[in-house]
């Protein structure tokens, strides 16, 4: 978009009247080299794998702050990218944030039967909702996760570089791990 200088409405009416073949051989044009590669990659089916994968979760909160706002922010997504690997475009990171529709099913109502017959009662308002609410709260925990997708070749080092500029929390020392339990 930008080497091209397009508006994003430029460009989403450029791909959509776009073939395969068009979409290949624009790429193949630009002037940057990880464009071109991107093209070859996908027209010879070389392309990057998951390399990495961790739950939103499992990252302290001002750490799933950051990655919740490359959402939105492709220009922070970048230097993200360029932190873990500073040449341009052989990392991609991926945020998986989806609405799960927790609050909507909470609001469903179920048919519960009473000593004086069925009620209607919404999920989050009975005991019989429970089990469904604590999937729904654990896929909120599970999905929403980082995935970070490199040539297989880099895979390792781009795994250690990863952890060792957004280490999870479990990847971090805890303060007992850090007392000396002899000394007592």
């Amino acid at each position: 978009m930008k080497e091209d200088n397009l508006t994003r409405n430029e460009c989403i009416g450029l791909f959509t009247r776009m073939t395969d073949g068009d979409l290949y051989r624009w790429l193949e044009t630009s002037e940057i080299p990880f464009v071109k590669e991107y093209a070859s990659r996908i027209r010879y089916r070389r392309l990057f794998k998951v390399v990495l994968s961790k739950p939103i979760a499992s990252f302290d909160k001002s750490m799933r702050n950051h990655f919740l706002h490359l959402i939105e922010d492709i220009e922070a997504l970048v230097e993200t990218e360029l932190e873990v690997m500073e040449e341009p475009g052989k990392v991609i990171i991926d945020v998986v944030n989806p609405v799960l529709g927790e609050e909507f099913l909470s609001q469903i109502p179920i048919l519960v039967g009473g000593e004086t017959g069925f009620d209607l009662v919404r999920l989050n308002q009975t005991e019989e909702g429970r089990p469904l609410r604590e999937v729904l709260g654990q896929q909120k925990r599970t999905i929403p996760s980082v995935r970070v997708y490199s040539d297989p070749g880099n895979a390792e080092l781009v795994r250690r570089k990863f952890e060792k500029l957004f280490p999870s929390e479990e990847q971090k020392p805890h303060r007992e791990d850090e007392i000396d339990f002899e000394e007592f």
